[in-house]
């Protein structure tokens, strides 16, 4: 990470403009409480004092007293020894006593009341001040449960390493110990562990390297390897001489070891490896393994303590090395294309199981070459690792590029890192007292890592807005999040700022007396802090982000917790997948996951079940799309094997069960079937007509606006595809009702629609067809920047101020949501909303309603006014009337949190007569459907699945469905943790409704192929990246790939899809206009898997299912019901 600098002396180089955030002041009022509390405090210390020392020496001088007058011989007799048996364990008691007096009176303390201050007192605390940890030294029956942490612990029945463990203490003036993820001791069976790789002679066999080149975080990476390395063969590791490390200073006075960031005297640690300094081994072996003159001993003897990068220097750290590299035996290793492999049989000569070999081929990959540890690599004296050179560089996780084929080993060698490798107590020490002090703020907080400075990889170098945008689902409302970061300009933040309360590092100069501290430390503080926040988002590539989410690991964080803010990779950390690829770009799991176990255990415990997700839009990216697994079948199948659809648009316009007869559906007359222009003819997909019927192409709206052209304008939901969607709907048919000229947004980057990282700006254009002339007929349509130069001119009727012009100018072909974006989409709202009128409704308390009656200024008929009633229930009612329409320009702000329109368009928009409430239920249906491109490709695969299920014997229905079934399982981020069940449930709550061998599509978010493991024993599966090569999804837009999902889904002859999905609604809804009955969807949550099969007349704010009364009988003219249902 790299740490900006400051001419200001009092700051660190690391720290961030101090002007930003002023720094709070303690009242003055709060010195006099809190002197009270420290009163109680010592009140409690001389009571503890006294009952666990001068207690007992009261009776041990009572006892002496009587010890001189019993005679020896008495049976009353006390000896010294009974009595000091006796005081143990009192002292035992007390000591538990105690501690539990202390635990209440610092709770109570915390709570306010007789024994602290009062509770409003306590809300006005200096969110900046720092306190004592609450609960002090835990006791033996705690121990044990504080040894597994989170989801990455065992019961201690499958951890007999953890025996005679304790948790580790950090040396501070205040308690922090709960920082401490490591143990110390370790368990008694560490304590006592001999490598069978170790040499007989540790004293005379080494292991020399060189530092990695780069940054801080990569050299504490390859260090991990080599102290491991040094510990699993049993040699002294020799460390390099003090120098400057990149990013860490410069010159002598920069100059450092690597005593400085570890505590490397811990005894513990020298038990399990021997540590000396470069100039203790050239003084030990200079002349005997390194061969040197005496001329040259002296010359390298003080290149060995310290040594300078600099070519001129006569201290050059390469005229160490390169005598090193001479002696020493360099591995033909590299840590991205090699394996180190620790087998015992291979090291003895003898020959590996086929079950090794599996795992180690599986561990390795097919990009890395494996190398055994063996004779030839343990004989040499002295083993030197160039890792400065791109040939030999180890820029790797020690546990992505060791393996130990015993688990049992492998596991202690990482519980060595873990226990061993941590920063030092002044380190943690100040980490805790910042931890400490956000915590005592009582709003609770997240962290995020935002890498800004000289990280390579462009693309996620992201604005903070994008920053906000990407992960805001993520945090809690009215949560804290710390940020730290390398930006030195914290007005960056000002977004983030906008919605949540931020903190940096600098906020807690004084208070954690960071000034006092190695101003290159306070990268090493940041990262501590961030590992201890409720949830965690990083930057991806990043290796400071990759550590933070390790120590979350090791303190027993869920993955569920962490996120990257870099769409593409967002999920990586979530998804547990076994290494491979770019490893040091993130960290994996099973790093720190149940390691105190002797067994590889690939999953967190039971208690990550518990932890709820974030919401989470559908959406399938090409990254998760080509993780899933193909099926070779497939690829036996041809374009030319597809049943053509010929003829399909000529069929009866009434559709299966939604259809009605001609005789009570006068609109369909004229009418004919959509079609898809497509290479292969799918028109059977289509479910939409084109031509409308004459009646509906001659509809006249009775609430259109008279005189002048009049304008509806909105800004778009800022949910995921399907909320944005969702409003669109609904706004599209109060345009087209009211007869306005609809102006579409500009182009902008939409929520979780980025997968296209080269072209982020999207329109509706984009993914639904909105230039035909039947289209056009019902509703007129303009790009805003022809809105902004036909009325926002100076002669317009709507002139944009002469200070705002230019810069919303700039927006009105695409903006971007980064306010120092020089098109700002917030440019465009602010014009609008100020230029219009804006309706006061939302989806949540507001029903739309449009009468004839209420519009021309009169009473609501009896029929309407039950019909409202039944419609809008206890909404607020929101007419559309005559007045209303006055108005030139109506600006729905749909984006904004309070004006929200995320519900069904039949669930919000209401006419009053039956006739036109179904006329745009159809022109929904008929106009508002995806494009040719994505319905091409998803009757391609519809297609695929059909000829593969013919060729099993099964059929295709007249409406061109069926012939294989679809589920629709939602795994990402769902906020309802009920319905999320594992996979095993999800086919014993489905089995009675598939065929044998029938074909089953999945559309789903999930990312890992091993989940579908349970159903892919009972199930033939099918999935969207099955046919990525054909139906050539590669050359579309991967933000197409969950809309193919969801048409191809909607084709399945059943469908069980995930309850409060919008994404299964959608395919529900799809479903019904093809004519499909109800009677063949379910869900998987048993609570609800026959909703679908029940009629229902919603009067309330519903957005997360759909149901029959948008889609069966619209072809009528009478309101749809039960009875037809």
């Amino acid at each position: 990470m790299f740490f900006p600098k400051s001419g200001n002396r009092r700051r660190s180089p690391y720290r961030s403009a101090r002007s930003v955030r002023p720094q709070k002041e303690v009242p003055t009022h709060m010195v006099t409480n809190w002197t009270r509390n420290k009163v109680c405090v010592l009140l409690a210390g001389v009571f503890i004092f006294g009952t666990t020392f001068l207690v007992p020496i009261m009776m041990l001088e009572k006892s002496m007293s009587q010890e001189a007058t019993i005679p020896m011989n008495s049976k009353n007799h006390i000896s010294l020894n009974h009595l000091f048996d006796k005081t143990k364990k009192m002292e035992k008691i007390i000591e538990t006593k105690s501690y539990s007096v202390l635990k209440k009176a610092k709770q109570a303390l915390r709570k306010g009341g007789h024994f602290g201050i009062p509770e409003d007192e306590v809300n006005n605390r200096d969110p900046f001040e720092l306190h004592d940890n609450e609960d002090h030294e835990a006791h033996p029956e705690e121990i044990e449960e504080s040894l597994a942490r989170g989801v990455v612990g065992l019961p201690m029945s499958k951890t007999p390493a953890l025996i005679g463990a304790r948790p580790g203490h950090i040396a501070c003036e205040v308690n922090v110990d709960d920082m401490a993820y490591w143990n110390d001791p370790q368990g008694t069976r560490d304590q006592e562990f001999q490598s069978p790789f170790a040499s007989s002679e540790p004293e005379s066999h080494y292991i020399t390297f060189e530092p990695d080149p780069g940054g801080w975080n990569n050299i504490r990476m390859s260090t991990e390897v080599f102290f491991v390395m040094a510990a699993a063969t049993g040699r002294t590791l020799v460390l390099p001489p003090k120098a400057p490390m990149y990013l860490l200073g410069t010159g002598a006075a920069h100059a450092r070891s690597f005593g400085n960031f570890y505590p490397l005297s811990n005894p513990h640690l020298k038990k399990r490896v021997n540590v000396i300094t470069m100039k203790e081994f050239v003084e030990k072996e200079g002349k005997s393994i390194m061969n040197l003159s005496d001329e040259e001993l002296e010359q390298l003897l003080p290149i060995a303590e310290m040594c300078l990068h600099q070519k001129n220097s006569p201290i050059i750290c390469e005229n160490l090395y390169k005598v090193l590299r001479e002696v020493g035996m360099q591995p033909d290793m590299h840590g991205a294309h090699s394996c180190y492999i620790f087998d015992k049989d291979k090291f003895e000569g003898k020959e590996i199981s086929d079950d090794v070999q599996k795992r180690v081929d599986r561990f390795c990959g097919e990009k890395r070459t494996a190398t055994f540890y063996d004779q030839s690599l343990h004989t040499p004296k002295l083993i030197h690792w160039n890792a400065d050179a791109p040939t030999h560089r180890v820029l790797n996780h020690f546990y992505t590029f060791f393996y130990f084929t015993d688990p049992k080993i492998d596991n202690y060698f990482k519980r060595f890192v873990r226990d061993f490798m941590h920063y030092t107590d002044e380190i943690y020490c100040a980490a805790g007292k910042i931890v400490h002090a956000l915590n005592d703020e009582g709003k609770g907080w997240s962290s995020l890592h935002v890498r800004r400075g000289d990280l390579q990889y462009k693309e996620v170098k992201i604005s903070a807005e994008e920053w906000y945008n990407n992960t805001k689902e993520i945090w809690n409302d009215g949560e804290i999040l710390f940020i730290a970061t390398d930006e030195r300009n914290k007005t960056f933040f000002d977004p983030i700022k906008e919605h949540h309360e931020v903190r940096f590092l600098d906020d807690y100069w004084d208070s954690a007396n960071l000034g006092e501290m190695d101003s290159y430390f306070l990268g090493m503080v940041d990262t501590i802090v961030a590992s201890h926040g409720r949830a965690f988002a990083g930057t991806w590539f990043s290796t400071f982000t990759g550590y933070i989410n390790r120590m979350r690991g090791y303190l027993g964080h869920s993955t569920k917790t962490m996120w990257y803010s870099w769409l593409p990779r967002k999920y990586a950390v979530r998804e547990w997948t076994y290494p491979e690829g770019n490893y040091p770009a993130r960290e994996w799991p099973i790093g720190w996951v149940a390691i105190d176990g002797d067994e590889v255990i690939e999953h967190e415990n039971e208690k990550a079940d518990s932890i709820p997700d974030p919401p989470d839009p559908n959406e399938i990216t090409i990254e998760a799309i080509e993780k899933v697994p193909a099926s070779v079948a497939i690829k036996n199948i041809a374009m030319s094997d597809l049943k053509s659809d010929e003829g399909f648009a000529d069929k009866p316009v009434a559709r299966g069960v939604a259809g009605r007869p001609m005789s009570e559906t006068p609109a369909l007359k004229g009418a004919k079937r959509g079609k898809i222009a497509c290479d292969v003819n799918v028109d059977s997909v289509a479910y939409w007509n084109d031509p409308t019927g004459e009646k509906d192409q001659n509809f006249e709206s009775p609430f259109r606006a008279k005189g002048e052209e009049k304008f509806l304008t909105f800004t778009l939901d800022r949910g995921g595809w399907n909320n944005v969607r969702m409003s669109m709907e609904i706004i599209f048919i109060i345009a087209a009702a009211t007869g306005r000229t609809l102006v579409l947004p500009p182009k902008e980057p939409l929520y979780r629609l980025r997968a296209d990282a080269k072209n982020v700006h999207r329109g509706f254009a984009d993914f639904f067809d909105l230039s035909t002339p039947e289209f056009a007929k019902r509703l007129n349509t303009i790009s805003m920047e022809d809105f902004i130069k036909m009325e926002g001119g100076e002669h317009g009727r709507l002139p944009i101020p002469e200070e705002t012009r230019q810069n919303v100018t700039n927006s009105a072909h695409h903006c971007d949501k980064r306010k120092m974006s020089t098109a700002y989409c917030g440019y465009i709202d602010d014009y609008l909303a100020t230029a219009g009128y804006v309706p006061d409704m939302s989806a949540k308390k507001s029903c739309a309603v449009f009468d004839v009656d209420k519009f021309n200024g009169k009473e609501l008929s009896s029929a309407s006014e039950e019909s409202v009633a039944k419609f809008c229930g206890d909404r607020e009612r929101y007419y559309f009337t005559e007045e209303l329409q006055e108005n030139t320009l109506i600006h729905i702000n749909a984006g904004q949190k309070e004006l929200r329109l995320l519900t069904h368009f039949y669930d919000f928009v209401h006419f009053t007569d039956p006739a036109i409430d179904n006329y745009y239920k159809r022109f929904i249906r008929d106009f508002l459907h995806y494009n040719d491109q994505i319905y091409c490709a998803a009757g391609k695969i519809v297609k695929a699945l059909q000829k593969e299920a013919t060729d099993r014997g099964f059929s295709v229905d007249e409406e061109g469905a069926g012939g294989f079934s679809a589920m629709h399982i939602r795994r990402g981020e769902l906020q309802y943790q009920k319905v999320k069940i594992p996979a095993i449930e999800w086919y014993e709550n489905t089995k009675d409704l598939w065929e044998p061998n029938e074909i089953m599509y999945i559309a789903t978010d999930e990312r890992n192929a091993t989940w579908f493991d349970d159903m892919a024993e009972h199930l033939e599966l099918r999935f969207l990246d099955d046919y990525f090569e054909f139906a050539q999804l590669g050359e579309m837009d991967p933000n197409y790939f969950g809309m193919i999902d969801t048409i191809i889904a909607s084709r399945g002859r059943a469908f069980v899809g995930t309850f409060f999905s919008t994404f299964s609604g959608y395919i529900n809804r799809l479903r019904g206009y093809h004519g499909m009955s109800m009677m063949d969807s379910w869900h998987s949550w048993l609570p609800r898997k026959t909703k679908m099969h029940e009629w229902e007349d919603v009067d309330h704010f519903v957005f997360s299912y759909e149901w029959p009364t948008g889609w069966v009988g619209i072809d009528g003219d009478v309101v749809p019901s039960k009875d037809v249902f």
